[in-house]
């Protein structure tokens, strides 16, 4: 199995592939006040916002499906 690839910033439909997401949830963690900024009408989300927010809902559900982070 491959190890993800990390990149600098995510759009939202890159942002659910790394972290093995749906678009709605990554939409959905927005909404609930993820850090996001709109670059030319297209949202864009920092690694390290993406990471720490997909971390906290680990962490909150005790999922046991956890990605390379780093």
């Amino acid at each position: 199995m491959s190890s993800p690839i990390n990149q600098r910033t995510y759009t939202v439909k890159s942002a659910a592939a790394r972290t093995g997401r749906t678009i709605r949830t990554i939409r959905q963690w927005i909404r609930d006040g993820m850090k996001c900024r709109n670059v030319n009408g297209m949202i864009i989300i920092d690694h390290v916002d993406l990471m720490q927010r997909y971390r906290t809902n680990i962490m909150a559900r005790g999922h046991r499906d956890t990605l390379e982070l780093e």
